[in-house]
């Protein structure tokens, strides 16, 4: 009941959507162009942990062959976006799926819930009920890449059978995470927390929160993916990384490597924003030797 109770509070109060707190609007797909930069020889086997936000990124690791993922978040509200999504993943058909999200006559259409309602927690139907008119982010997906098993039918039916029941999730600021782990990770997926956080640059970033994770809670030789760059935000993606992650952590830690993989652009270009480039994900790789 206190979920329940909880949920319909954080629905209801008032937050911008520039903010990232427990009880902000929530993403309902990423963004960011996930399978193409997931290493499929990293993650076969894995255990992965991940920034909850719309589940894709959960969803993507377990088709590139993750072995069970853990989430976390600092939005009470994001848990429920995918409970909601496993559920009718494994609920209902690829054109339901789709309806409910993307036919834009009847946006969030209620009815085609109706066979996975009974499946879900008592949060997550305050969730599906009074949530999508209130505490949804605008879906950048909408006009650019959609996540891989929206793309192709084959990998919406292979993530149905192979989804679990229910995921591992924490709600807590990433800061405090290491504190909190009980177990190593070979792959840890950060999205863009560092943009959105409080702390100002990398070397704030690195010692409040990919040192202590690399510490205590990546395998040796294991990756902590913790940036995305987008294509029209930089036109030499190679110097900017050089500049802005690579030669700082050469000082701050020379064990580590920077490393990025490059990917098709994932958002459509708008007037007065071209597309300079394919986007860009960061990664560090942990060498457990330093400790």
């Amino acid at each position: 009941m206190w979920d329940a109770l909880k949920t319909y509070y954080a629905i209801h109060s008032k937050t911008s959507e520039y903010t990232y707190e427990w009880n902000s609007p929530v993403f309902l797909f990423s963004n960011e162009n996930i399978s193409q930069y997931l290493d499929p020889a990293m993650m076969r086997g894995a255990r992965v942990l991940s920034v909850c936000g719309s589940g894709d990124h959960v969803f993507e690791s377990l088709l590139a062959g993750a072995a069970a993922v853990d989430t976390f978040d600092i939005n009470y509200l994001q848990k429920y976006v995918l409970e909601l999504k496993t559920k009718m993943i494994r609920g209902l058909s690829y054109e339901n799926f789709m309806d409910f999200f993307y036919d834009y006559s009847s946006p969030f259409n209620q009815k085609i819930l109706g066979p996975v309602m009974p499946e879900l927690t008592r949060g997550a139907r305050v969730f599906a009920r009074y949530a999508f008119t209130k505490r949804v982010r605008p879906s950048l997906s909408i006009f650019g890449i959609r996540p891989s098993y929206l793309q192709d039918k084959v990998k919406y039916a292979m993530l149905k059978n192979i989804l679990p029941k229910e995921f591992k999730f924490s709600q807590i600021d990433v800061r405090q995470l290491p504190q909190i782990l009980d177990r190593r990770y070979r792959v840890i997926l950060l999205s863009n927390i560092m943009r959105i956080s409080t702390l100002a640059g990398f070397d704030a970033y690195y010692r409040q929160v990919l040192k202590p994770l690399a510490q205590a809670a990546v395998t040796d030789q294991g990756q902590i993916y913790f940036n995305y760059l987008f294509s029209e935000s930089i036109q030499d993606q190679g110097n900017v990384i050089k500049k802005n992650y690579i030669d700082p952590l050469l000082k701050l830690d020379p064990q580590h490597t920077i490393e990025f993989r490059e990917c098709t652009p994932s958002n459509t270009p708008f007037a007065g924003f071209p597309l300079l480039g394919g986007d860009v994900a960061v990664m560090m790789k942990v060498n457990q030797k330093t400790y």
